[in-house]
């Protein structure tokens, strides 16, 4: 098998399992590593809390993503986004404190826009299954006046 046949089955198993991939990423994954390195080292943990407070560093990066995903407050999505971005926040601390990385904050970054990038995925999993069978999505929480069926 060539490198171009296995990244092309690579992607071909990710876009197959992609919703459950970035579930499982978002719900199991990021707390179960979360949970193992703050009881392997909690005193660096708490380090990196303190020179990289949420405030500063989390809360900036996570608002300049979801603008450049388009994401805006107003929407339903933005929610979800936002809290993958916290939990990539926190995941991102706990790796770098794990691992003494002196680049937190562009690791911060880079996990923010992937978790982000999976809540999007989870999100949008009724849609992507609807257009795929080519069926009409109706929401009845939806905020639009008018016919619904």
């Amino acid at each position: 098998m060539t490198v171009e046949e296995r990244k092309l089955a690579r992607h071909r198993y990710y876009m197959e399992n992609r919703v459950e991939l970035c579930r499982k990423r978002l719900t199991v994954d990021a707390y179960k590593s979360i949970a193992d390195i703050r009881s392997r080292m909690p005193g660096r943990v708490e380090e990196y809390l303190l020179a990289f407070p949420f405030e500063t560093c989390g809360h900036r990066l996570i608002c300049m993503i979801l603008r450049r995903f388009g994401i805006r407050h107003h929407e339903a999505v933005y929610a979800d986004c936002y809290e993958a971005g916290m939990l990539a926040y926190l995941y991102s601390i706990h790796r770098c404190a794990a691992l003494g990385c002196d680049y937190t904050i562009p690791y911060i970054r880079k996990m923010v826009r992937i978790y982000v990038g999976c809540a999007l995925v989870v999100y949008h999993e009724i849609r992507d299954l609807c257009r795929s069978n080519h069926f009409r999505e109706i929401r009845l929480d939806a905020d639009q006046t008018g016919r619904l069926y």
